[in-house]
């Protein structure tokens, strides 16, 4: 996330649900809160806090707005890492998801399709295709 949201200033795009659904929503900030498990030896707990816009139940013309567009959940897991370190860096061997992020926790998280991607199986967003990934490009958005 650091790399491609705070280096690359790339969108990165997550499916928020583990379900059989797909509710891929981009997310636009990231913070972690790391600390050492003061139970479990070679662990880390994790706290994540990403910023995506939610779904709206109904599809209207306003502009999104952060103070009633904004999700903002979060997100905990434990990390494993190897006692060895590489270069003065923990290698991560496992983790696992928890309390509430147990059930509800990201399904996947991928990158927005290159640039030359552009054909679309969705009929709406074929419609505007080229208006939106003019709008992408602008944001600095699409991969060169």
């Amino acid at each position: 996330m650091e790399e491609y949201l705070g280096k690359r200033k790339q969108a990165v795009i997550v499916d928020e649900d583990p379900g059989a659904e797909v509710w891929s929503k981009p997310i636009f900030r990231m913070a972690f809160a790391i600390s050492k498990d003061p139970k479990v030896p070679q662990a880390l707990l994790v706290k994540a806090y990403p910023w995506m816009i939610r779904q709206r139940a109904v599809v209207d013309d306003t502009p999104t707005s952060l103070t009633k567009d904004l999700a903002a959940p979060n997100y905990e897991y434990r990390l494993y890492y190897d006692a060895k370190t590489v270069d003065g860096r923990w290698k991560i061997i496992a983790g696992e998801w928890l309390n509430s992020s147990l059930n509800y926790h990201p399904d996947m998280v991928y990158l927005p399709p290159a640039r030359e991607n552009q054909e679309q199986p969705n009929p709406e967003i074929r419609k505007y295709n080229a208006e939106i990934r003019k709008l992408l490009d602008q944001a600095g958005m699409l991969k060169p």
